[in-house]
C-alpha cells in the first residue's frame, strides 16, 4: 500500500527535502538527531540580506509573523529597518522570494526531526542510518546547482525553486510512497469540491478517503504488516473525524491539518496546485492541473500511472494545450547511457529505476516539451541488453523485475 502514514505540517516544502539530501552522506551513517542537525544547519544558518532584498524579507517576516525568530523587529513600529536584523536565516530569505509559490513551511527547532522521516519514506535516505540512497543520489545529481547552493549558503539558484527535472523526480518519489492515498483523496475532492478548495474543506474529506482506501485494500491484506496499516487507517479516520476543538495540536497543526498538508503543499512546489494568496490556505487547480489529478484518480492502479503516464500528465499540468512529445527508443537509450555515466559508482552497478529517473529529469530540464516514461526506459534497457548481452548487464529480481544495471563502457555502448 502506497501510503505515508506519518505526516506533519512541517512536511511542506520540497526544498527542505532537498536540504536533507544535500546533508546526507553516501557512506557515513548517522542518527535521526544527526541528520536533523546537519540539514537544519544548512537551512538555518544566518546570511546577510542585501539592499534589494530587504523590503521583500521584511514583508515576509511580517506576513508569517516570525516575531519569535526575530523579536527585534516586533515593536509595533511601521518603520522597521533591516539594519536592526542584518542577518536572517537562509530558509527565510529563500521563502521570501515572490517566485516561491508558497511561503510557509520553514523549519524550527520543534520540528526538525520530522522532514527526515518523510525523506526516508520517499527513499531519499535510508530509514535506519539516514545514508543517501540511490534515489537520493539521483536527486543530488539532478539538482546539482541547488544542492551546491544549500551546501555553500548561496542564494542563487534558490533551492526552494526546483527545476522541471528535479520536480519530476521529486514527484515520482512522493507518489511512489503515497499514490494510493493520493488517489483516494483526490477522487473525493474532485467530485465534491471541484477545482477550488481550502485546507479545512480538504480536511473534511480525509476520513472518507481513509475508509475508502481501507475498503480497497481489505481483500489484498494477506500480510500482518498490511493488516496493521489498515487498522491504523481506520483509527486515523476516526481521529480526523472528531470535532476540531477536540483534536490536539502538535507541531503547528491538528491531525486533520497534519494529514492534509502533505497532500497539498508539496504539490504546489511541483506546479500541480496553485495557491492564489501567499497568506491564505486557499487552493485552485487550473485545467491542466485538474487533468493531472483526474488521470491519477482514474488510473487502474498506482503502478501503471507511475510507470506509464506520470511524466506526460506532469507536462500537461503545465500546458494542456499542447500534447508533449514522447521520444523514441534510440534517444531514450542515449539518455539512459549518459545518466548511467553520471550515476556510476565504483562497482559499476546502478539501480536501473534511478538511472531512468535521472535520464528523464535531464530531458525535462531541456524544456522542449519532450518526455518518456519509466516503463519506456525499462523497455529500452531490456532491448539494448538483448542486442548486446556483453555490454549491458542487469540483475533480475525473483518476480522478473530489473534491479541493477551495468554498462560495460557507458561512452561507447550504443
Amino acid at each position: 500500500m502506497r501510503w505515508v502514514s506519518f505526516s506533519r505540517v512541517s512536511m511542506q516544502r520540497v526544498g527542505v527535502l532537498l536540504a536533507i539530501t544535500a546533508a546526507a552522506s553516501e557512506s557515513r551513517a548517522t542518527t535521526l538527531e544527526g541528520i536533523s542537525r546537519s540539514y537544519a544547519d544548512l537551512l538555518r544558518r544566518l546570511v546577510p540580506v542585501s539592499g534589494d532584498r530587504e523590503d521583500v524579507v521584511l514583508r515576509y517576516i511580517a506576513e508569517q509573523r516570525l516575531w519569535k525568530r526575530y523579536p527585534e523587529l516586533h515593536d509595533g513600529s511601521t518603520a522597521r529597518r533591516m539594519d536592526r536584523v542584518s542577518r536572517v536565516e537562509f530558509q527565510d530569505v529563500c521563502l521570501s522570494d515572490p517566485d516561491v509559490p508558497s511561503p510557509t513551511g520553514a523549519i524550527t527547532n520543534e520540528v526538525i526531526d520530522e522532514p527526515p522521516q518523510l525523506a526516508a519514506s520517499l527513499q531519499l535516505v535510508r530509514e535506519k542510518n539516514y545514508t543517501l540512497t540511490d534515489r537520493g543520489r539521483a536527486l543530488q545529481r539532478a539538482a546539482r546547482p541547488a544542492i551546491k547552493a544549500l551546501q555553500e549558503g548561496a542564494l542563487d539558484p534558490n533551492p526552494f525553486l526546483l527545476t522541471a527535472g528535479s520536480r519530476g523526480l521529486m514527484l515520482y518519489a512522493l507518489l511512489d510512497a503515497d499514490a494510493d492515498f493520493m488517489r483516494a483523496i483526490y477522487r473525493i475532492v474532485l467530485q465534491e469540491l471541484g477545482s477550488e478548495f481550502t485546507r479545512p474543506t480538504f480536511g473534511e474529506r480525509l476520513p472518507e478517503a481513509c475508509l475508502a482506501l481501507r475498503s480497497e485494500w481489505i481483500p489484498k491484506a494477506r500480510t500482518a504488516a498490511l493488516q496493521n496499516k489498515l487498522v491504523r487507517l481506520e483509527k486515523l479516520a476516526a481521529l480526523i473525524a472528531r470535532p476540531v476543538k477536540e483534536q490536539r495540536t502538535w507541531g503547528g497543526g491538528r491531525p486533520r491539518d497534519q494529514t492534509g498538508t502533505l497532500r497539498i503543499e508539496p504539490y504546489i512546489d511541483l506546479g500541480l496546485i496553485t495557491r492564489p494568496s501567499r497568506s491564505k490556505y486557499d487552493y485552485r487547480l487550473s485545467g491542466g492541473q485538474r487533468g493531472f489529478f483526474e488521470s491519477l484518480a482514474a488510473a487502474d492502479d498506482a503502478d501503471s500511472f507511475l510507470d506509464e503516464d506520470l511524466f506526460r500528465s506532469f507536462l500537461l499540468a503545465k500546458d494542456d494545450r499542447h500534447e508533449p512529445e514522447r521520444v523514441s527508443g534510440d534517444d531514450i537509450w542515449i539518455r539512459i547511457r549518459d545518466a548511467y555515466a553520471e550515476m556510476k559508482s565504483g562497482l559499476g552497478y546502478e539501480s536501473f529505476r534511478e538511472v531512468v529517473l535521472l535520464a528523464i529529469a535531464r530531458l525535462l530540464d531541456e524544456d522542449h516539451g519532450m518526455y518518456f516514461e519509466v516503463g519506456d526506459g525499462i523497455r529500452a534497457i531490456r532491448a539494448r541488453q538483448k542486442d548486446d548481452p556483453r555490454a549491458v548487464r542487469f540483475g533480475v529480481a525473483r518476480g522478473g523485475g530489473l534491479t541493477y544495471m551495468k554498462i560495460i563502457d557507458a561512452r561507447t555502448s550504443r
